[in-house]
């Protein structure tokens, strides 16, 4: 980086207003909940005497729900997405299977070599998405394929074996960001249909708590219910061994 750039110039405009940002939404937050506690709108709210001893239970039966949204949710896009998955494992199999049988330089080689080129060319050409090979630089044009030499056509294979594996994960990649977004929503809904994983750790009640105040704590409620399962399976396991942990530790204290 050169000494007269300053790190903060190569960062997006929308990055360098983010802290700004958050830091006036925290202070508005502050001071409205300070009015609301003046105002004796808002009550403290306390945690459960019996957290450490049913803690774990708790989040043991999120876990459930947690894997059966995520296993739901893999069910309904296998259904429409591993068509397109199968696909491309498909072509990088034919282009691996041509790359081996090919490399012994003789005339049935070479033949098998200009075929495979002209078919892998033509999909290639032909796909909507052509920009995620745009990188590849073809070594022949189309029309010159049968006069193209070995060489040549097995590099342009091996490119294409390439391309297509990173077609391949950037299509897992997608699969992974829909699964998360559909576990997600699901726990939001699930959470705005009663789901309430603060409610059973802490203590509301309406003879204590105003109504505005329960609102507004249901409303946080559902987003972390909902991040929490939308994290999937392996952060909530992470998640419950932690808090196992510190449950265990302030059960020892008691006893």
């Amino acid at each position: 980086m050169p000494s007269n750039v300053k790190y903060g110039e190569l960062l997006p405009e929308s990055s360098k207003k983010f802290p700004n940002l958050l830091i006036g939404v925290a202070l508005a937050v502050c001071c409205a909940g300070a009015w609301f506690y003046s105002q004796l709108w808002f009550q403290t709210i306390k945690v459960d005497p019996q957290l450490s001893e049913k803690g774990t239970d708790i989040f043991l039966s999120y876990l459930f729900v947690v894997v059966a949204l995520e296993r739901a949710a893999s069910v309904y896009l296998n259904i429409y997405r591993n068509p397109g998955k199968d696909k491309i494992q498909r072509r990088i199999e034919r282009v691996k299977d041509v790359l081996e049988d090919t490399k012994v330089k003789e005339e049935t080689s070479l033949n098998r070599l200009q075929e495979s080129y002209r078919k892998e060319h033509r999909i290639i050409s032909s796909l909507p998405d052509n920009t995620t090979y745009k990188p590849l630089e073809l070594p022949v044009d189309g029309d010159r394929y049968t006069t193209a030499s070995w060489d040549e056509i097995r590099t342009y294979l091996k490119m294409t074996l390439e391309a297509y594996n990173f077609k391949l994960s950037e299509y897992e990649s997608a699969t992974k960001k829909r699964a998360s977004r559909i576990v997600f929503l699901g726990g939001v809904v699930v959470a705005f249909l009663g789901l309430s994983i603060l409610d059973d750790m802490l203590i509301i009640s309406t003879e204590i708590l105003g109504p505005g105040q329960v609102a507004v704590f249901r409303a946080i409620d559902i987003l972390i219910t909902g991040g929490l399962i939308g994290g999937g399976s392996q952060s909530f396991a992470k998640f419950l061994n932690a808090s196992n942990s510190v449950l265990e530790q302030v059960q020892k204290k008691k006893s």
